[in-house]
């Protein structure tokens, strides 16, 4: 194989921690089969010893095939007797290597150590014998499990509220029935809850959550929230962080991270509307919008009093006292009316440049309003925009706090359904793809299976990480070793349905490019089109593809 210095880098690099950002075409995995082959070829690398992970069979399969291939090319030119012995052995482990998706990976796991996996009440997670779960059955026994939570939390919540019961007067605790056989209310927060008020907040919730007929949109939610929550590593974990994050921000909205994040957006879009205020405050009274003069004065005065409001908030920000409040007081600043046509027939040169400067304060506009015209014109804002500045913080945290509660029962509720849906599969001695990754992530954490897998393998290479999920990236950190080869392409990245999370490739992308904690090389020369095809694809996405639009920045690296 002739390589490109970028390949033969990626081949001779020493074994540690390492992400390759690989383009489309850019050979990805011939370099990594190379580097494997190469490893294997010097000794460095026993094929006992590697662990590769693909994102479908077809790839284990493709992969395995290519290193089976390079080797059996070696051994044919080979002269030297004792290399010769050694390409052969290899070849001779190569059908039991571990290449394989990682949901087979996790299931070798489960085989060798799953024999005293326990669940958090103490059952026994897994028994012997057990077998995978059809999709079909699987989406049907979970729907079985909603409907048994549903409907017995629907009976107490009647018993409870329509009755002169005592239980009224009980309280709800964070204690809970994790083996599933019961449905009882709990408190996933560990706040204390009268039981009378715990139904109330679940009627509540089934009303704003369902639908004006029946409960489908609630049961709808429900299945689609716990596919999400089952691709995290501890996801009751989460749960309890971000209800209390929720019940922070109700008591301060602004102090709160999502409000930080939002006015960090909106500090980005005052940066750049900030360069062009001056020549649009310069060149807006000697714009002609229209020939009549008393129209033509109605618009510039309207769009001097948006500037205005700009400037101050732009000046503000600078000064550093921008804040939530001052931006809804400047938003209710902001003038009425309807702005000028921008239609030009090419004679009105001052028309048109102060509308192609004006779309930095458009942008601010729609952070204030919600309003743009013409709607396409969002298409071009270089943050992510929405309407923000509409409510005060007070109203914001009043409005959270009386969602909070409708929030706490949500998560009950789904924790429940988890419960008697792990219960129902355990009936049936099965599990499904979700349960390979918890389990084998279970297993992982206990010494002994830990020490084995760190021990089994010397270096671990993963395909199309920016495919991986975040139980599956934890899975892996809990047996890697500094030696961790990862590559992929976040521009590729086409599984988020499936809960992949190429924030994990761009998060170890910048933490390797700052820090030495692992190496960070790039394969960016695509060997798959013809120039002229890549001159224009580089062209158009050089454009619209940023980090606000796309999470990456469309720039040489990239290219």
């Amino acid at each position: 194989m002739n390589m490109t210095p970028q390949q033969q880098e990626v081949v001779r690099a020493k074994v540690g921690n390492m992400l390759v950002s690989a383009a489309a075409g850019s050979g990805k995995t011939s370099v990594m089969t190379e580097r494997i082959a190469q490893r294997i070829l010097s000794c460095e690398l026993d094929v006992r010893r590697v662990l590769v992970m693909t994102f479908t069979e077809a790839a284990s399969s493709n992969m395995q095939k290519k290193i089976e291939d390079r080797l059996n090319g070696a051994l044919s030119v080979e002269e030297d007797p004792e290399q010769r012995r050694h390409i052969a052995e290899q070849l001779s482990f190569l059908p039991t290597a571990h290449i394989s998706t990682i949901h087979s990976f996790c299931l070798d796991i489960i085989r060798n150590f799953g024999y005293d996996a326990r669940t958090p009440d103490g059952g026994i997670a897994v028994e012997p014998g057990f077998s995978t779960i059809d999709p079909t059955r699987v989406k049907l026994i979970f729907r079985e499990a909603v409907e048994d939570v549903l409907s017995s939390l629907y009976d107490q919540s009647y018993a409870v509220l329509e009755t002169d019961s005592p239980e009224k007067q009980e309280t709800v605790t964070s204690a809970r029935d994790r083996s599933g056989k019961t449905v009882q209310p709990f408190a996933v927060t560990g706040d204390q809850i009268g039981k009378e008020q715990w139904y109330l907040d679940f009627n509540r919730m089934t009303l704003s959550l369902g639908g004006a007929r029946d409960d489908s949109g609630l049961r709808d939610m429900i299945e689609s929230f716990h596919s999400y929550l089952r691709s995290m590593p501890d996801y009751e974990k989460w749960i309890v962080e971000k209800l209390l994050e929720m019940k922070a921000a109700s008591r301060d909205f602004e102090a709160s991270r999502g409000a930080r994040a939002l006015m960090n957006d909106f500090r980005t879009a005052l940066s750049l509307v900030r360069a062009v205020l001056p020549q649009l405050e310069e060149i807006l009274p000697q714009v002609v919008f229209v020939k009549d003069k008393n129209k033509n004065k109605v618009y510039i005065d309207y769009y001097a009093a948006q500037l205005r409001v700009i400037e101050r908030l732009a000046a503000a920000d600078q000064a550093g006292t921008l804040a939530w409040d001052l931006a809804v007081q400047e938003a209710a600043l902001l003038p009425d009316g309807k702005g000028a046509s921008k239609s030009s027939k090419g004679d009105n040169p001052l028309k048109e440049e102060f509308f192609e400067l004006y779309g930095s304060a458009m942008e601010i506009l729609f952070y204030l309003t919600g309003k743009v015209s013409p709607k396409e014109a969002v298409k071009n804002f270089r943050t992510p925009a929405r309407h923000l500045f509409g409510r005060s913080t007070k109203e914001l945290g009043e409005d959270l706090s009386y969602m909070l509660p409708v929030a706490e029962r949500l998560f009950e509720v789904l924790l429940l359904v988890d419960d008697r849906y792990s219960a129902r599969k355990r009936a049936e001695n099965g599990v499904d793809f979700s349960d390979y990754e918890h389990l084998a992530l279970l297993l992982l954490s206990r010494e002994d299976a830990g020490k084995y897998y760190r021990e089994a393998f010397s270096e671990i290479y993963i395909d199309e990480y920016q495919d991986n999920s975040r139980i599956q990236d934890a899975i892996v950190s809990l047996f890697s070793n500094g030696n961790c080869f990862a590559v992929g392409d976040v521009k590729q990245s086409i599984y988020r349905f499936r809960h992949a999370r190429p924030q994990l490739f761009l998060d170890r992308m910048q933490l390797y490019r700052d820090t030495d904690d692992g190496l960070l090389l790039e394969l960016n020369r695509n060997f798959r089109s013809c120039p002229g095809i890549l001159r224009f694809v580089n062209q158009v996405f050089s454009q619209i593809l940023s980090h606000s639009s796309g999470e990456i920045d469309y720039d040489d690296t990239q290219m």
